[in-house]
């Protein structure tokens, strides 16, 4: 709830390893109003496009223009019923959830970035069900002479194979962890595969 929280920055703290996807603030707190926060959570650049919502007792017309203009998706009157509370939050969720997954796809393959990727190799479980260690195989597909492509066919060219490239790959392996490794390059990571189905799965891709 954060109502015992006593200055902005142990709020913004408490937030940090939540990554909230929307903040649910109520106006009267007992430390600082609800309005506050959200005025020094628009201040910060990891929380400035960070969807609120607030609930309050406090119907009259000044107190709904303000919360506008700290940026407020919905202010809801309270008593509030559950069933539109909760419609109000997943909905304001879940569109914050996609446009927060869209910045981390790379804009033009729409496959995760490099530090995306990374992030998902960082989490990914290392042994099975039974506790018996994964087997993950990692491979990595570049074009070859990709510069030449784009010096002498343009960069729309060049832009089309890539785009190419993680299309085949989505298609194809629908259960591997894929990423934009570079400029002209893919990286690919699949699991429970020998070196010779790997040779024989690259040579069939290509």
């Amino acid at each position: 709830t954060g109502e015992d929280m006593m200055c902005p920055k142990e709020f913004s703290s408490e937030l940090e390893p939540l990554n909230p996807d929307l903040l649910l603030l109520h106006i009267m707190l007992s430390d600082m109003t609800g309005f506050d926060r959200a005025k020094y959570v628009r201040k910060t650049k990891t929380f400035a496009k960070v969807p609120v919502i607030f609930l309050s007792t406090q119907t009259h017309i000044e107190s709904k223009i303000h919360a506008h203009k700290l940026g407020a998706e919905e202010f809801l009157p309270k008593p509030v019923s559950r069933e539109r509370l909760g419609a109000a939050v997943a909905t304001k969720a879940e569109r914050s959830r996609r446009k927060k997954l869209e910045k981390l796809r790379d804009s033009l393959t729409e496959i995760p970035t490099f530090s995306q990727w990374m992030q998902q190799m960082s989490v990914l479980p290392t042994k099975d069900e039974r506790g018996i260690d994964r087997k993950l195989v990692m491979f990595i597909l570049d074009i070859d002479d990709f510069s030449r492509v784009n010096e002498g066919l343009g960069f729309a060219a060049g832009d089309m194979l890539i785009v190419s490239l993680a299309s085949l790959l989505k298609s194809r392996l629908r259960n591997a962890v894929i990423g934009r490794h570079g400029p002209d390059s893919v990286a690919v990571v699949i699991e429970e595969l020998s070196e010779k189905e790997t040779v024989l799965l690259v040579k069939m891709l290509l």
